[in-house]
């Protein structure tokens, strides 16, 4: 199923969502989790309010956290990645 933009998706204690990028870049979004995937130009960018993701992110990703912390991966190759808000 697409996503469309902005949307939000929860997952639920025994459930996860694996998302697939145009680009290729795929990542998971772990149980109990809720985040929002939105993109600009050729930058995407995950909110993630609370929960966790885990994968391969390409280049040009903006990560988001509930905190307010901006941070940003950016790099030939994409990044493995695993962040879990507890």
């Amino acid at each position: 199923q697409r996503v469309t933009e902005n949307e939000t998706i929860f997952t639920g204690k025994n459930s996860s969502v694996v998302v697939k990028f145009d680009d290729g870049s795929t990542f998971t979004i772990e149980p109990d989790s809720m985040v929002v995937i939105s993109k600009k130009d050729q930058n995407a960018s995950i909110d993630i309010s609370s929960g966790g993701i885990s994968g391969k992110l390409g280049k040009n990703v903006k990560l988001k956290t509930a905190g307010n912390d901006d941070f940003e991966l950016s790099s030939e190759e994409g990044a493995e990645i695993n962040l879990n808000m507890k």
